[in-house]
């Protein structure tokens, strides 16, 4: 069977990652994936790498009325040259296309929602929801939480339950485990084996408010520490690991309350699996979130964690056992999250092993993978 995917772009991020993993995973071999994305990346040249073939159609990441009408054609044709059984389409842009081309060419789409309906704007959200019912194929939603956001719009909600099915996200745990022998954050970072690290993982964009978590860090070494009796090295650090457009804001925001040697912008990582083995406590600050990739990788290797309760991966992971949710994004509740971490820490650490055991068991990549195949026979 050919399977063809087709996502924005393959550089490094939760969707990006899941659909590598997800084609290292996948139970059959006699199936042959390809991916057409609008621009390539660090993901595309691992999968090229493993003998997938990726179709790029453009060089450029600018997004304007002519790149996308240009990018609709060739994906048009593209689709034409792999004449794909089925298809595979992740994120917006590519949904919105992959919905109207297989329509007219009558091939078999599945679209993936990886994002709560509030993480895009209210034209996309229902242009999103709008062509998933008028369109024939079927959604996968990557948790319940991303289904229910797009069930409560008005007018589509009620006639989207029947095109929509809950396939959650998994991880390569054991591939997360193996970091353990190569080098991780520390090593990277130059960070002392003892230091306390808050760590984040995601792309620096507005709905991640990482700026939110540099002040409530900022908070948690101001309340906690008297700075001017304890050395730098000493002192709990933040390390948040991705890029974007806010990078240069973020940047600023350390400089201008002088964090500069407390918190780490690690920029983008090729291979960010080694780094959670250097973190203390993963922290989300998420104002929307799907099942968040980022967040089962930290848990997979045990980490704790203060999340916000947009983050909640459905209350499978218990606030009083294996870290904290705070109730918001705002500074005063991740602050909070970040005192009662670092001063309860023995409390939510000790339970690391169960955690990998619970991510193995209901977050494997192998068995999202069978489900995903499972769900390609029934629409093929």
């Amino acid at each position: 069977m050919k399977i063809l995917h087709i996502i924005p772009g393959l550089q490094i991020g939760g969707a990006e990652v899941f659909l590598e993993n997800l084609i290292n995973a996948w139970p059959r071999n006699n199936d042959v994936h390809t991916i057409v994305c609008f621009h390539g990346g660090v993901i595309a040249e691992r999968l090229r790498s493993k003998g997938v073939e990726i179709i790029e159609l453009s060089s450029s990441k600018t997004s304007n009325p002519i790149t996308f009408i240009r990018n609709f054609f060739r994906l048009s044709k593209a689709i034409d040259a792999v004449c794909p059984d089925v298809v595979f389409s992740s994120l917006w842009s590519a949904n919105i296309f992959a919905r109207f081309l297989c329509w007219i060419k009558r091939i078999p789409l599945i679209s993936v929602w990886h994002n709560n309906a509030q993480f895009l704007g209210c034209f996309r959200r229902y242009l999103d929801g709008f062509t998933a019912i008028v369109f024939p194929g079927k959604v996968i939603a990557v948790a319940h939480s991303v289904l229910d956001s797009y069930i409560q719009l008005p007018f589509l909600g009620k006639r989207l339950k029947n095109k929509v099915v809950v396939v959650e996200n998994g991880v390569n745990v054991s591939a997360l485990l193996d970091g353990k022998l190569r080098h991780d954050l520390r090593h990277k970072f130059k960070l002392s084996a003892g230091r306390f690290v808050f760590g984040a993982v995601g792309r620096l964009i507005p709905v991640k408010a990482f700026a939110n978590l540099i002040e409530a860090f900022n908070v948690f070494l101001q309340t906690q520490f008297s700075l001017n009796d304890v050395q730098v090295g000493d002192l709990p650090m933040l390390c948040i690991v991705g890029d974007g457009p806010e990078a240069e804001s973020l940047k600023a925001l350390v400089e201008r309350l002088k964090l500069s040697a407390h918190v780490v912008l690690c920029g983008q990582q090729d291979d960010v699996a080694p780094l959670y083995h250097g973190f203390s406590a993963y922290v989300s600050s998420s104002i929307t979130e799907g099942l968040s990739v980022a967040l089962l990788e930290a848990l997979a290797v045990g980490l704790p964690f203060v999340i916000t309760r947009a983050g909640d991966p459905n209350g499978l992971f218990s606030p009083d056992v294996d870290g904290i949710v705070v109730d918001s994004h705002e500074v005063v509740d991740l602050a909070f999250g970040l005192i009662k971490m670092y001063s309860e820490y023995d409390k939510y650490a000790r339970n690391a092993e169960s955690r990998t055991v619970l991510v193995r068991k209901f977050y494997s990549i192998a068995r999202t993978a069978e489900q995903y195949a499972t769900l390609v026979d029934k629409v093929v």
